[in-house]
C-alpha cells in the first residue's frame, strides 16, 4: 500500500505509522501499538494525541487501562474535506491581503516622487490639477474604487460632469460593495464606462496619462499623487488585467499536474521563465515542481526562482532549484509569498499550494509583461532608504570607503543638507579626508550658493571641479552617482532622507543627463 498518500494529506510518518498498526491490530494498548508500529515509547501517547485531534483514532477504558481504535477509514475523506475547507477560506482572506500589500510595496519605491494631499480640498486640488492634463477625447482609467462617504460621493459625481463637458472619457472599475452610491449611477457618470470586481482593494487608482492619483481607503481623506510614466503603466497593466481577463481555473494535483506539463510541452529555446515561488505544501507537489523546474531548465534559455524571506525553507527550496540549472534570489523581507507565479512567453500560471492545490492560468500579453517588468525590478535592483541628519553622514562615508584613489564622482544639485548660506562643519572634514584619498568629484551646485561655494577652495583646489545650475533645477534633493549607484537625498529640516539605489540602468541615464548639464555650461 502507498502510505505516502496520507503523509501528502498532512500526517507525519509515525502518525501513520501508528494508524495503520491500529487498523490491524483493533482496539489495543499502548505496548502493543509501540510494538506494531515501531513508535517510540517516549511519543506514542503524543502521537495518538495528535491523531485523536484529527479524528482518526479514539479511546476506551477498561480496567483503568485505555485501549486505542483507529476511526472508520472513510474518516480521513472527512479530515481531508476539513482542511479543504479551511484553506478556502484562508485563500479568501489571502485573496483580499494581496492587493495591500502589492499597493505598499509599489508606494515604498517612489516615495521621492509622491506627493501627499490632505482632506476635501487636496481632494479638489489633486483631481483638477490631473484632469487639465487630458484633452478631450482622452481616456481616464480608474481601478479599484471602493464604497465611498456620500460627501466624497457628492464630489466626484461634480467631478464626472465636469470631465464630460470637457469631453473626456472614463472607464471605471468599482469595487463590489459600492454599486448603487452615487457616483456609480449612469446619469451622475456620463461618458463613463463602469464594471465591478469581487475583489476589495485598498486604494482606488486614478490615472491620467503619466500621472497616478493613490486614493487609500481610510478614516483621513489622504492622497498620493505619482508623475511617473514607469508607474503609469504599470497600472494601466493592472487595469486592463481586471478589464479584459480572460482565465481558466484548475482544481487538484493532477490538473496543476496536467496544466504544468503543458506549458513545458510549449517551452522554446528562447524562452526565458520567471518565477515568484512558494513551496509546495505537499511532497508529491513538491518533488513534482523540483522535476519540473529541472526540465524546464533545460529547455528554456533561462530560468529565474525569486523567494520571499530569509527563512530556512526558502533557502534550502533555492538551493534544490539552484542545483537543477534554475538561477535563484532571495528577496529579505518578513514577508512570504502564499502563490507561486510562472510566467513563460505570455502564459502566466498562478498556483495556490494546498493538499487540493487551485492553479489560475491567464494568456494575455500585457499581464505577462507586467509580471517580468516588476520581477526585473526586484532582480536587478536594490535600494535601501534611510532617514535623519547621522544618516545622511554616514552614507557619505560609505561612498567614501566604496571609492578608491582616481576614482571619481558625481553631485547633481549640490548644496548643504538645503542650505545655501553655510557650510555645515561635516563637509569641511569630508573634503579633507577625500581629497587626501585622491578621490575626484564634480559638483553641480544649486543656484544661489555661488558665492559660498566660491569662497570654500577646499571643494576644489584638489580633485574637484565646480559647476552651477540654472535656477530652480534639483531645489531640495542632492543626487550622488558612484559605481552604478544613485544616492538621492531628499534635504527636510527636521529629517532628511536618503535613498541609495544600485542599478547600472539608472545610473547611466542620470550619468547622461549630469553630463549634459555639466557640458551645457
Amino acid at each position: 500500500m502507498d502510505s505516502s498518500l496520507l503523509e501528502d494529506i498532512g500526517l507525519t510518518k509515525s502518525e501513520v505509522n501508528v494508524y495503520l498498526a491500529l487498523l490491524e491490530l483493533g482496539s489495543s494498548s499502548t505496548g502493543k501499538i509501540v510494538d506494531k508500529s515501531g513508535a517510540s515509547s517516549s511519543k506514542i501517547y503524543e502521537i495518538l494525541d495528535r491523531l485523536m485531534q484529527k479524528g482518526l483514532v479514539s479511546y476506551v477504558i477498561k480496567s483503568r487501562v485505555k485501549y486505542f481504535e483507529a476511526a472508520d477509514p472513510n474518516r480521513i475523506l472527512d479530515y481531508v474535506n476539513e482542511k479543504e475547507s479551511k484553506l478556502i477560506k484562508q485563500k479568501e482572506k489571502i485573496k483580499n491581503l494581496i492587493p495591500e500589500l502589492e499597493l505598499k510595496r509599489k508606494i515604498s519605491k517612489y516615495k521621492s516622487e509622491a506627493t501627499i494631499y490632505k482632506g476635501l480640498k487636496g481632494v479638489k486640488t489633486a483631481f483638477y490639477d490631473a484632469l487639465n492634463l487630458l484633452k478631450p477625447e482622452d481616456e481616464m482609467l480608474v481601478l479599484g474604487i471602493p464604497s465611498r462617504s456620500e460627501k466624497l460621493n457628492r464630489f466626484f459625481v461634480k467631478f464626472a460632469k465636469d470631465r464630460a463637458k470637457r469631453k473626456i472619457k472614463a472607464k471605471s472599475i468599482f469595487n463590489e460593495k459600492a454599486r448603487g452610491e452615487l457616483q456609480t449611477l449612469s446619469e451622475n457618470s456620463p461618458l463613463t464606462e463602469i464594471k465591478y470586481i469581487n475583489e476589495i482593494t485598498p486604494a482606488s487608482v486614478n490615472i491620467f496619462k503619466n500621472r497616478v492619483i493613490i486614493f487609500p481607503e481610510s478614516k483621513e481623506i489622504l492622497l498620493i499623487v505619482i508623475d511617473s510614466k514607469e508607474i503609469a503603466e504599470s497600472f494601466k497593466v493592472q487595469f486592463e488585467k481586471w478589464w479584459n481577463q480572460r482565465s481558466e481555473t484548475y482544481e487538484g494535483q493532477e490538473a496543476v499536474e496536467n496544466v504544468y506539463n503543458s506549458l513545458l510541452n510549449s517551452i522554446r529555446p528562447d524562452d526565458e521563465v520567471i518565477i515568484f515561488a512558494a513551496k509546495p505544501t505537499t511532497k508529491r507537489a513538491a518533488d513534482f515542481n523540483l522535476n519540473w523546474i529541472g526540465k524546464i531548465s533545460k529547455k528554456a534559455k533561462m530560468a529565474r526562482a525569486m523567494y520571499y524571506g530569509y527563512n530556512d525553507t526558502n533557502k534550502t527550496r533555492a538551493l534544490e532549484f539552484k542545483e537543477k540549472g534554475c538561477k535563484t534570489k532571495i528577496i529579505p523581507t518578513q514577508q512570504t509569498l502564499p502563490v507561486s507565479t510562472v510566467v513563460v512567453g505570455n502564459n502566466i500560471l498562478e498556483v495556490v499550494w494546498g493538499v487540493k492545490p487551485i492553479t489560475f492560468k491567464i494568456e494575455n500579453k500585457n499581464v505577462a509583461e507586467y509580471y517580468k517588468s516588476n520581477f526585473n525590478l526586484l532582480w536587478d535592483q536594490e535600494a535601501v532608504v534611510l532617514r535623519g541628519h547621522e544618516n545622511i553622514e554616514r552614507n557619505f562615508w560609505n561612498m567614501l570607503n566604496e571609492l578608491k584613489e582616481g576614482d571619481e564622482y558625481y553631485v547633481l544639485g549640490a548644496s548643504w543638507h538645503g542650505k545655501k548660506d553655510k557650510i555645515p562643519e561635516f563637509y569641511k572634514k569630508f573634503h579633507e579626508e577625500r581629497q587626501r584619498r585622491k578621490i575626484k568629484a564634480k559638483f553641480l551646485f544649486v543656484s544661489g550658493t555661488e558665492d559660498i561655494v566660491n569662497k570654500s577652495i577646499f571643494l576644489y583646489q584638489r580633485f574637484g571641479e565646480v559647476k552651477f545650475l540654472p535656477q530652480g533645477i534639483y531645489e531640495g534633493i542632492q543626487v550622488n552617482l558612484y559605481n552604478e549607484k544613485v544616492i538621492f537625498q531628499i534635504w527636510r529640516e527636521k529629517e532628511p532622507i536618503v535613498i541609495s539605489i544600485e542599478d547600472e540602468k539608472m545610473y547611466k541615464t542620470f550619468k547622461t543627463y549630469f553630463d549634459l548639464l555639466w557640458n551645457s555650461k
